[in-house]
């Protein structure tokens, strides 16, 4: 039944990616359709990516099936969290929650400074950035307090030579299921741009109250 003269393009489309969509049609568009409306939204809107087309545009998406069929599974969050369709969300999401932006430390700093930054913010630890704004690592209230009781603390000293490197560089569109696998390798995840620039930080608690947004 099918005419390949006839189509000019084809686009493929993988099942997490259909079924999400399906589930934004409901969500944001009223639309209730079945897996292959989702399939068949998500494929138009990567062509109309790939070729570049404006608001100027009109794109006709012909949406044939009901979602009525799919209650138990697409519409399911249990079968699509079991089947590793639905995911928790992305650190961009979960930082356009909160109000803060991130706050970091230059190099160059002093241990007086950084806890005097510390106290004025109510933070418990900063991203560390060289004059480029590149990260160099983390300085936190543990890493101040080993080395003031060390005996050789000086608050006019540098951080330099304290910084720490136990932490996680994630992207901005790193899920947070991802995340949640990485997380034991140290206590916060630094998001970082695609310069290596710092421009959020989460720790394990920041997770746990996103996620319990979500739930509530």
């Amino acid at each position: 039944t099918m005419d390949f003269s006839v189509v000019d393009d084809v686009v493929q489309v993988g099942d997490k990616e259909s079924f999400l969509m399906t589930r934004r049609l409901v969500r944001e568009e009223g639309l209730f359709v079945g897996g292959s409306c989702g399939m068949a939204v998500a494929g138009a809107l990567r062509w109309i990516r790939a070729n570049n087309l404006g608001a100027d545009k009109t794109v006709v998406v012909l949406l044939p099936d009901s979602g009525s069929r799919y209650l138990s599974k697409i519409f399911s969050d249990d079968w699509m969290r079991e089947n590793g369709f639905l995911e928790s969300g992305t650190i961009s999401e979960l930082l356009a929650t909160r109000n803060r932006g991130v706050i970091t430390a230059s190099c160059n700093d002093t241990v007086g400074v950084v806890i005097g930054r510390m106290k004025s913010d109510g933070i418990s630890q900063m991203p560390v950035v060289d004059d480029d704004g590149t990260l160099m690592g983390i300085i936190s209230e543990v890493d101040l307090l080993n080395y003031m009781l060390s005996g050789e603390g000086a608050i006019d000293h540098p951080i330099c030579d304290i910084i720490s490197h136990n932490y996680v560089a994630v992207r901005p569109d790193t899920s947070l299921d991802s995340l949640s696998q990485v997380a034991g390798r140290g206590p916060v995840a630094i998001v970082v741009d695609d310069e290596n620039r710092p421009t959020g930080i989460i720790t394990k608690i920041d997770m746990i109250d996103y996620l319990a947004s979500k739930v509530r």
